[in-house]
């Protein structure tokens, strides 16, 4: 599913309003740290699909990356 790259609040949710998504996701593992980034499992509530999210915060606590990986299906 390829999207973005976005940058900014704005560009965010202008990508949301344009295709929201279909289905929720929950975390299945515990949140691993590496490096700067926190890692953590999900998996799409409706699909069963998982995969990763990748989080770099800045000093004010604020999201400065995220990356959104989806596992290859089986």
């Amino acid at each position: 599913m390829p999207a973005g790259p976005f940058e900014g609040r704005a560009s965010i949710a202008a990508a949301y309003a344009a295709d929201p998504p279909r289905e929720g996701i929950e975390r299945t593992g515990p949140v691993a740290v590496d490096g700067d980034d926190r890692v953590v499992p999900y998996r799409w509530l409706l699909s069963g699909e998982t995969g990763t999210m990748r989080l770099r915060f800045g000093s004010d606590g604020d999201v400065r990356r995220l990356v959104v990986a989806f596992d290859q299906p089986s």
